[in-house]
C-alpha cells in the first residue's frame, strides 16, 4: 500500500483539498488541543496545516515523540518541521511530554477500509495511543489509499473520521448503525 501512496498523482492539489477539509472540520468542531503527526515521505502533508494553526490564540499543537511508546510533546516551532523515520521532530527532541488529553489526534495511514481501520507502519504506536484517553481520531488519506479488505487485527483501533480530498468519512457506533 505504501507503493500506491507513493505513486499518487496531483499530490499538491490533493494535499490542499485535505488541508481545507481538515481545518474546516477542526475549526467548526472547536478543537483546541490538536496532536498532529509530522508528515514524512509520501504521507499527506501536515506541515502547511501546522503552520496555519501555529500561534493562533487558544490553539495548542502537539507532535509525536516516539521511543518505546508514543506521546505528544508541544510543537516548539514551525521553522524546524523535519522529522526522522518515526515522525519525531529532529529539533525539539528535548520537549517535555504533554500529560493532558488532546481534543483531536491527526493520524497518518498507509491504507484504510470501510470500517475506518487504518493500516499503519506496523509499530502499533498509534493504536496503543488511541486505546488510551479518548480523543477524536482523524486519519488523513488520499482516496487511492482505500482498500476493500478487512485487515484489522485484535489490537487495532478504528478511527472516528478519515478525511480525503473528496470526502469526510465517519465511523458510526453500533447504536447509530441500528437506527
Amino acid at each position: 500500500m505504501l507503493g500506491v501512496r507513493a505513486q499518487i498523482a496531483d499530490r499538491a492539489r490533493k494535499d490542499a483539498a485535505i488541508a481545507e477539509r481538515l481545518t474546516a472540520f477542526l475549526d467548526e468542531g472547536g478543537y483546541k488541543k490538536i496532536f498532529f503527526y509530522v508528515s514524512i515521505g509520501s504521507e499527506v502533508d501536515t506541515k502547511r496545516i501546522l503552520a496555519y494553526y501555529y500561534g493562533k490564540p487558544g490553539i495548542e499543537l502537539f507532535v509525536p515523540r516516539t521511543d518505546e511508546d508514543m506521546r505528544p510533546v508541544r510543537l516548539p516551532s514551525v521553522g524546524a518541521l523535519t522529522a526522522d523515520k518515526r515522525g519525531n521532530l529532529l529539533a525539539g527532541a528535548d520537549a517535555v511530554p504533554y500529560t493532558g488529553k488532546p481534543d483531536a489526534v491527526i493520524v497518518p495511514l498507509a491504507a484504510f477500509n470501510t470500517r475506518l481501520y487504518r493500516l499503519g507502519y506496523g509499530g502499533g504506536y498509534y493504536d496503543k495511543y488511541l486505546s488510551g484517553p479518548s480523543a477524536v481520531s482523524v486519519g488523513l488519506a488520499y482516496d487511492e489509499q482505500f482498500a476493500d479488505t478487512a485487515f484489522e487485527e485484535n489490537f487495532d483501533v478504528p478511527l472516528n473520521y478519515i478525511i480525503t480530498p473528496t470526502r469526510i468519512l465517519r465511523r458510526f457506533t453500533d447504536a447509530e448503525n441500528k437506527e
